[in-house]
């Protein structure tokens, strides 16, 4: 499904995306729109790579997993581990993007940033806390 995402002007001149390569400036960019509506994501550097930068042959899987690391760094993303799975979201998602028809995440939330969400999602899905373990 297509998703129609937007960057704000200040993007171009946060510090947090200034502070990083321009592969990683790019990487966070395209992450708007290879995340959920909810802005989750499978945390795959082999994924991200094919579907930000499907056609550039000089950007490696290995240069989006120093890409990624660095955004992470920067606290523009968070990695986390949730019952297995490696996942990674966009932390300030809901400052920025409002997305008008939703479509629930089929992701578990972050345990570290969305608390409540995540608190609902355990008890939904029978799922312990001991399940969740918050990652890099």
């Amino acid at each position: 499904m297509a998703r129609k995402r937007m960057l704000h002007a200040d993007f171009f001149t946060s510090k947090a995306t200034n502070d990083v390569s321009i592969v990683a400036m790019v990487t966070f960019a395209g992450m708007w729109c290879y995340v959920d509506d909810s802005g989750r994501g499978e945390d795959d550097a082999a994924l991200v790579r094919a579907f930000i930068w499907p056609r550039r042959k000089s950007v490696s899987e290995k240069h989006v997993k120093a890409a990624l690391d660095d955004l992470v760094a920067q606290d523009v993303l968070c990695r986390y581990t949730a019952a297995g799975a490696h996942l990674i979201h966009v932390t300030h998602w809901r400052e920025h993007q409002k997305v008008q028809h939703p479509t629930p995440s089929k992701l578990a939330p972050c345990p570290i940033h969305d608390t409540d969400e995540w608190e609902a999602f355990t008890m939904a899905n029978g799922i312990s806390r001991e399940s969740f373990v918050s990652g890099s």
